[in-house]
């Protein structure tokens, strides 16, 4: 068996151009350095860094034994030696028969670098020739352009001299190199400055990390390659601020049906054990690229991932996906507003229209291992102009064709989804959020999700909905309507609350039993109770903390894809839905960057990294 995260280098061979050729060196894993003079709950100048050997070999073995016709399966077991005949066999029908566009082609460059040395001189030419033969599509994501040109610029460099009779797309490697150099700089450029337009994704995240540990680990450019490793890094220090015992806490730009009723079990988590966590338990394929990888997490960023002694406000400003139609301007501001404490986190965007289709708008996360902790609500929007903002299809005939390969996105019992007519407001513990729907919307009602593995939920003569799971609570009460408006149904995980008003909201309310009992904090509810009829007409709201917060009567707010939205204020300040526009892209207690820096800088327990992408340069 060969040594697990071996650093791999280039060989620089004589001749040729100046794309060099990689192979893979096999040598002892070598310890990342350790950050000294620390102090608090996680020694970071003793803790040995993650992931330890053993979760890697328990991670490479896993997928291994899995047996599936993969390029990580096959990696895995080429890298054992474990069932070497069936491996190939299974690469053959890979290169024989590709399909999965950017998802072929991110695991294929992988597995093929990975495994470089088991592969003789026919199976490299294999590889080769499928280039030629097969045209994936680049995709039309954020995600989708990182698997597809970091594949063609590995490839490129693995073989220099190709012509364009050789590459699918009629672009000799030079120019495919070219291309794919200068987008991947643009990207690492804009995120870093500007802020992801895939932001906090608890799926697609998993489609960053292993092209971002295959470029590290490959690519000759050894200034790319630096890049490409601060670029790990800043994505695994974003997950770790709003990382909660294993769930991604907060509001997400691109959610899953399974992920969103149930965080433990998003693509992420798999990711979250396997850099933060001292055991793996929930192993998914493309940890097996990351088990082969000579990159470890610098050990601030896992003690960042549990710095949840206490409680604290994190803030972030992304991007809207880029919009095409029906908006002022190509990005509209997503501003992040997160209050997480050791026993649940609770986090929201501002509301509207930021993303298609998946789009999680805010979510109270419970520190508790049980499945599906997470309460959440939604207005479940379905336009034909949602869909013509972001896509360049023609908008009235996507609503079928994304139905069908987004199968809940047409579904009015949908879990994800964001909405024009949605405006949400956050203090520490305490969400409003307030629904201006249309009649002539396709589904016009509010839905709240509490997860069934409640130990109590109280329906409160005073209007409250209050529950409790372990050491959290939470609090709900309706906005509008009539409670014979409202209806109850049983889902699969949880259940659902129906609001039919066409104005309605809701005002969410968390503590701990840190703070208090659960018996006082009803008691101190019950007294705020606040009947509203009708949202849009504005009201007052002072909350368990003692905020008082104003939702003041609508005005006009295009940006946020609607004519009538209410706006926020709090003790008078005027302070909108979390930051405002031009703050940082990170501000909390571990993580600070500025708009258009390109420097984030990390802290946890008096220790400090700079990631430095204008000077590309890491700091300690």
């Amino acid at each position: 068996m060969e040594a697990l995260g071996a650093p791999r280098k280039p060989d620089l061979e004589a001749g040729g151009e100046a794309m060099v050729k990689r192979t893979i060196a096999i040598i002892m894993l070598a310890a990342f350095p350790l950050i000294a003079g620390c102090s608090g709950s996680r020694n970071l100048g003793t803790e040995p860094s993650r992931p330890e050997r053993e979760n890697r070999e328990k991670a490479l073995r896993h997928v291994a034994e899995q047996k599936s016709g993969t390029f990580q399966s096959i990696t895995a077991r080429l890298r054992l030696g474990m069932d070497t005949a069936h491996a190939f066999h299974q690469l053959d029908s890979l290169l024989t028969n590709p399909s999965g566009d950017m998802f072929w082609m991110y695991p294929a460059v992988a597995c093929y670098l990975d495994c470089r040395a088991q592969l003789d001189a026919g199976w490299r030419a294999r590889f080769r020739n499928t280039l030629r033969r097969y045209t994936p599509y680049r995709g039309d994501t954020e995600n989708h352009f990182l698997m597809y040109y970091s594949t063609i610029l590995l490839f490129s460099q693995e073989w220099p001299e190709m012509t364009g009779d050789e590459w699918f797309n009629g672009k000799s490697s030079r120019e495919n190199y070219a291309e794919a150099e200068d987008y991947l700089n643009h990207w690492i450029d804009e995120t870093v400055r500007y802020g992801t337009t895939e932001w906090d994704s608890p799926r697609y995240l998993y489609f960053y990390i292993t092209p971002l540990i295959t470029l590290r680990d490959f690519t000759a450019d050894t200034l790319l390659r630096r890049r490409c490793e601060m670029m790990l890094e800043y994505q695994l220090a974003d997950y770790a601020a709003e990382y909660l015992d294993g769930s991604y806490c907060g509001a997400h730009s691109r959610d899953g049906d399974n992920s969103v009723i149930n965080p433990r079990n998003s693509e992420a988590a798999s990711y979250g054990q396997f850099y933060f966590e001292d055991s793996l338990g929930f192993i998914l394929p493309d940890l097996a690229f990351a088990a082969c990888s000579g990159f470890q997490c610098p050990p601030i960023i896992s003690a960042i991932a549990h710095d949840r002694d206490t409680a604290f406000v994190h803030t972030e400003r992304k991007r809207s996906r880029a919009r095409i139609r029906f908006a002022d301007g190509k990005y509209a501001p997503a501003m992040k507003y997160d209050y997480i404490t050791p026993d649940y986190g609770i986090g929201s965007i501002q509301g509207g229209l930021l993303q298609p289709i998946q789009q999680h708008s805010w979510s109270v996360t419970f520190a508790s291992a049980r499945p599906n902790n997470t309460l959440f609500g939604l207005h479940p929007q379905v336009s034909a102009t949602e869909l013509g903002m972001f896509f360049p299809e023609e908008p009235e005939l996507m609503v079928d064709g994304v139905s069908k390969s987004k199968a809940s996105y047409g579904s009015e019992d949908k879990w994800v989804g964001g909405s024009p007519y949605e405006r949400i407001f956050q203090d520490s513990g305490t969400l409003v959020a307030v629904y201006d729907i249309p009649s002539s919307a396709l589904f016009p009602h509010t839905d709240l999700f509490f997860p069934n593995s409640l130990d109590t939920l109280i329906r409160d003569a005073s209007g409250w909905i209050f529950c409790r799971m372990e050491g959290a609570f939470v609090a709900v009460r309706p906005l509008g309507g009539t409670e014979s408006g409202m209806t109850w149904t049983e889902e699969t995980g949880c259940r659902r609350l129906r609001n039919r008003s066409l104005a309605n909201g809701y005002i969410v309310e968390c503590a701990s039993g840190r703070e208090m009992s659960f018996d006082r904090f009803m008691e101190k509810l019950r007294p705020l109770s606040i009947a509203v009829a009708d949202p849009m007409k504005g009201f007052t709201y002072r909350s368990l903390r003692g905020t008082t917060i104003s939702a003041i009567a609508p005005r006009s707010d295009p940006s946020a894809g609607s004519s009538r939205l209410l706006f926020f204020s709090i003790a008078g300040a005027g302070r909108n839905a979390g930051p405002q526009v031009g703050s940082d892209l990170f501000h909390g207690p571990n993580l600070r960057s500025a708009y258009d820096s390109g420097v984030l800088e990390m802290r946890c327990h008096g220790a400090t990294r700079t990631l430095d992408f204008i000077r590309n340069e890491v700091r300690r």
